[in-house]
């Protein structure tokens, strides 16, 4: 088997593309990790017979993830890191990755990564259960009437946002504590690897519209703010005035631009954790708290009532209220 970890669709999809054209489809069985689990709903790549399955959770646990499965990884963007012994001899790095000591695929070459794997042991067969993805903004619009039906029909109470990255933080637990006490009529959208801490429960559906949608990688969240600022429209508010609650974890590195792009959008009340990103000091962070109203995370006992009781207004300049 090959692992495939990080952000890179395009990578996978040359791999599976080499593994076909070499007919080894039926021989070479392919795992997407962490970022890449998305890549199971996208038909392009759905049709190669190699892909085969996800494999563990959040660049969190890879090392512990990557020492237990037995074949090769190929790591294709960052949130890949610096091997350990127990499979520093069957990693490789493509695209913009690179680790020391590490051999790197130039040019989405893959054959020495598929001669490796054919001299690792077969992989067995183990149950693992089902999880959910897919809901790209182009699959979720078509269904926007119904929600925004439901919404007006007091069936669907509340939107919650909760998504960004994980980290190895014990205050992470807050974001799977709220999303068991988010109300049975609210629906959740998330996004990025943070919701590998909780995207495996059945949250079932309000009249057939899944209450927890997941949009995929961070690089995603465009299709949730398209998403969340489009009933708006319809129901002639702005996105502030909505129940709408936006509840992001761990704003570092790229991330960043996650956080940036909804301050850019006007958008109040967002919550972060599980701490302050290491960019803001006291100062700027007081500023943006005063002005967005930007908030640290407490307890999901003490959060929970503040969200479902938010509803303010878009400022003039925002561009979403244009």
């Amino acid at each position: 088997g090959i692992l495939v970890t990080g952000h890179s669709y395009k990578a996978l999809y040359e791999l599976l593309k080499q593994i076909r054209e070499i007919g080894l489809e039926d021989e070479v069985k392919v795992y997407t990790h962490s970022e890449m689990l998305p890549a199971h709903s996208y038909p392009k790549i759905r049709e190669f017979k190699a892909l085969y399955g996800n494999w563990g959770g959040s660049w969190v646990y890879q090392k512990r993830e990557f020492s237990e499965f037995p074949g090769v990884i190929v790591g294709t963007t960052n949130c890949v890191l610096q091997p350990i012994k127990q499979y520093a001899d069957r990693i490789y790095t493509t695209d913009i990755a690179g680790l020391e000591g590490v051999p790197h695929i130039d040019g989405y070459d893959f054959e020495p990564v598929i001669k490796h794997v054919l001299k690792t042991p077969r992989m067995k067969r183990t149950e693992g259960g089902k999880i959910v993805t897919g809901f790209h903004h182009t699959n979720v619009l078509p269904l926007l009437d119904k929600v925004v039906d439901l919404i007006n029909e007091g069936k669907i109470s509340h939107i919650f946002v909760i998504g960004g990255c994980d980290v190895p933080n014990p205050k992470m637990s807050y974001y799977e504590r709220l999303t068991q006490l988010v109300p049975r009529d609210s629906i959740i959208l998330t996004a990025a690897c943070g919701k590998f801490r909780y995207n495996r429960r059945d949250y079932g559906a309000i009249e057939g519209i899944p209450r927890f949608l997941d949009f995929g990688q961070c690089n995603n969240v465009y299709s949730i703010i398209v998403i969340a600022a489009e009933p708006a429209k319809r129901l002639g508010k702005d996105l502030n005035q909505l129940p709408v609650s936006i509840v992001l974890s761990w704003m570092e590195q790229k991330a960043v631009a996650i956080l940036y792009t909804l301050l850019y959008l006007g958008i109040k009340g967002i919550y972060i954790g599980p701490k302050p990103p290491e960019f803001l000091t006291p100062s700027i962070l007081e500023e943006l708290r005063k002005k967005f109203d930007l908030r640290l995370i407490s307890t999901p006992e003490e959060d929970l009532p503040k969200m479902l009781a938010k509803g303010t207004s878009l400022s003039s300049d925002s561009p979403l209220s244009a």
